[in-house]
């Protein structure tokens, strides 16, 4: 991988293209209550010119996407990694019934970018373009602007860097993916999403009795972590992880660090083999669980 993309990158001077990702838009005056119904996080913390994660769960507590949601003038956006965009609206306006709320699909309306809070300025990838939205965000691990600007705009698009090099970024700060990392089967904390996507206060959403189960007990069976070799080749994934010859879980993602030269491993354990230090095998290499 190209350290030097990778280091451009994270200073602000590449964006990365988002465009593809699914976008709702949410209208009426019960928008705000609507959509707290449907999501694990707290809607009405949001700030203008920021954002909010968030999971959306079935009654079981298990995941059927993961979210962000923006504040609007009127409005409350949403936006989903692209594979969910069938499922979500489906799922999102499923209980919309007697409620003031419409939801209106705008994915193909708008571009969407991310630019890192570098040591670029952000305003040099449009976050003052006349036709642009602009709104505070964590992606990747790092913090940063997303951008929004309507498809027919006329303002430059920024230089964009290769999606390898967002992976890779995401994968060094345990961020895990949708498709890849968690799925339908998924439980929001086994992906560590307690930190940043649930309120445990807000009061019911789908799901929510499972989600507060959880945290009564105090744990879940198995969790995302980061394991690091100090080299070795990128695996074929997903990929079973072993101690003393035992699958203890399975890896699903997997970069070379662009600077550091370590083998990076995401891979969903056994709670019991999740400690920093512990040592997993995948293949014939060995690999340490790290914070």
């Amino acid at each position: 991988m190209n350290s030097d993309l990778f280091r451009h990158a994270v200073d602000g001077k590449l964006a990365a293209d988002m465009s593809a990702y699914a976008k709702w838009k949410f209208t009426g005056a019960d928008r705000e209550r609507y959509l707290n119904g449907q999501i694990t996080n707290d809607v009405r913390l949001l700030r203008p010119g920021h954002t909010l994660r968030a999971a959306v769960c079935n009654a079981k507590g298990r995941m059927e996407g993961i979210v962000h949601v923006y504040p609007g003038e009127d409005a409350l956006y949403v936006t989903a990694p692209s594979a969910l965009r069938e499922s979500l609206t489906a799922r999102l306006g499923k209980f919309i019934i007697a409620d003031d709320v419409e939801m209106t699909d705008i994915t193909d309306d708008w571009q969407l970018f991310f630019v890192p809070h570098g040591s670029v300025a952000k305003e040099q990838h449009l976050s003052l373009a006349p036709d642009s939205l602009t709104y505070q965000i964590n992606r990747f691990g790092v913090s940063g602007t997303d951008v929004w600007l309507p498809a027919n705009s006329k303002s430059p698009k920024p230089e964009f860097a290769p999606e390898s090099i967002w992976d890779a970024l995401r994968i060094i700060h345990k961020i895990p993916r949708w498709g890849r990392d968690m799925d339908f089967n998924t439980l929001p904390p086994e992906m560590h999403l307690e930190l940043s996507a649930i309120s445990y206060n807000k009061g019911c959403y789908i799901g929510q009795e499972v989600i507060s189960r959880l945290k009564s007990v105090g744990h879940v069976n198995k969790l995302l972590c980061l394991l690091k070799a100090a080299n070795g080749k990128v695996p074929a994934l997903p990929a079973n992880c072993e101690s003393d010859g035992k699958i203890i879980g399975q890896a699903t993602s997997a970069t070379t660090h662009p600077q550091s030269g370590e083998l990076l491993v995401l891979a969903t354990l056994q709670r019991q083999f999740s400690a920093a230090g512990t040592k997993v095998s995948i293949g014939d290499t060995v690999f340490t669980v790290s914070v």
